[in-house]
């Protein structure tokens, strides 16, 4: 169990300096961003005209996780 906390809560700063490690951030920010805009169209397109927006608003980051 120590082990496994050790990993957990201590960087390992060598790992900033390889090129993957790089790449999966870029890739996982692209895909959390693509979801983020398909949600927001939909509840642009979903929503009646008196609908509140700042309750929708509060819903929109939510659904991102």
């Amino acid at each position: 169990m120590e082990e496994g906390l050790k990993f957990l809560f201590v960087p390992d700063i060598t790992k900033l300096f390889q090129l993957e490690v790089w790449i999966k951030a870029g890739n996982q920010v692209i895909y959390m961003l693509g979801i983020g805009y398909g949600v927001n169209i939909l509840f642009a397109t979903s929503r009646k005209q008196d609908e509140n927006v700042y309750l929708s608003s509060f819903w929109i980051p939510r659904s991102e996780e």
